[in-house]
């Protein structure tokens, strides 16, 4: 039987896990909406980096996806677009087991 911290530690590894995949062969794999809420709100990259206060290069790299967030970021990202962090970058691996 398996304790119930590890159990707790091992749900939200698989949780960050989904939001946060690995990268294959050097190419971006990191999947996610920030552009499409972006254009949704007609809004430029420049507006959204003064307002979430992130560089305007590593909004480019998430939007991309050539990088991805500290919490921090994603978080940031997230309220300032009111959706939640997953919406953004949604799960795209399996489980860790």
């Amino acid at each position: 039987m398996t304790d119930p911290v590890e159990q707790a530690a091992l749900s939200m590894a698989n949780q960050l896990a989904a939001m946060f995949p690995s990268r294959k062969a050097g190419k971006p794999c990191w999947k996610n909406r920030l552009r499409e809420e972006r254009k949704a709100r007609k809004l430029t990259l420049r507006v959204v980096s003064m307002a979430v206060g992130c560089e305007l290069g590593y909004l480019s790299q998430l939007e991309l996806g050539k990088s991805l967030p500290g919490i921090d970021p994603a978080f940031r990202l997230a309220r300032f677009y009111r959706v939640s962090a997953e919406h953004l970058w949604p799960p795209q691996v399996e489980e860790i087991t």
